[in-house]
């Protein structure tokens, strides 16, 4: 009895030790692991084309979901391939919008579905990763879904930890790299003659970019820049 005992406690702590290993994460996956999978790394800088060629791709696929970091980006590009007559739902974690028969989904990349079985799948903005607080989710993703083709773009700064990543979980790994269409200056002179001038969003051209740092502040310098000239603005914010 003692050593039928010893030797339940001791597969208990084996048990235990296997459920608490956190040193190989990719075998979380084992359904992923089934396939050997193909990475294809759309790397550059922001306005380089990257996610444009991926999206092609999905565009494709009989079966495809993109992942993005946002919800605007999401919602984007459900409408981006609605458009084209593919029936795509958007899942948020504010919104779900399921359309009958949809063969592809959109969706905020920590709602990624590693359940399914995909033709494509578009992971944007790889380089979160890295991020200390989102980051799991683009390491969950890129681990765990079920595709064959997975393409994932961003900065080429993520170049190293994806091909880790990759060796890892015994895919294989292909990298594109894009350049910027046009090149991106910071105006070396304030619009503001001073800092007491007012009006001086009036200076804005076409192609110019306003960084503020707060919500508030992006939306009352969109309305000055439409009010004070013929131009449209946009926001992006997270």
């Amino acid at each position: 009895n003692f050593i039928a005992s010893r030797h339940s406690d001791f597969e208990k702590y084996r048990l235990l030790e296997q459920h608490t290993d956190l040193t190989k994460p990719h075998e979380w996956y084992p359904y992923a692991r089934l396939d050997k999978r193909k990475i294809i790394f759309h790397a550059g800088p922001t306005n380089s084309g990257k996610t444009y060629h991926a999206l092609q791709r999905l565009k494709q696929a009989k079966k495809g979901m993109y992942l993005a970091p946002l919800r605007l980006l999401a919602a984007e590009v459900y409408e981006n391939l609605t458009s084209e007559g593919i029936y795509t739902n958007l899942v948020t974690g504010q919104e779900a919008r399921e359309v009958p028969f949809s063969t592809h989904v959109a969706c905020t990349v920590e709602l990624a579905d590693i359940n399914r079985d995909y033709d494509v799948v578009v992971l944007d903005e790889i380089q979160m990763l890295c991020d200390s607080f989102r980051g799991f989710a683009w390491t969950r993703a890129l681990m765990g879904v079920r595709c064959k083709e997975i393409h994932v773009c961003g900065g080429t700064e993520a170049r190293e930890i994806v091909q880790k990543i990759c060796k890892m979980c015994g895919d294989d790994f292909e990298i594109k790299t894009y350049k910027r269409f046009s090149e991106l200056k910071v105006q070396t002179e304030s619009l503001a003659m001073s800092s007491t001038e007012k009006g001086s969003y009036a200076k804005v051209q076409p192609g110019d970019c306003v960084v503020a740092f707060s919500k508030p502040d992006i939306f009352a310098i969109k309305r000055e820049i439409e009010k004070s000239t013929p131009y449209k603005c946009c926001v992006i914010y997270g």
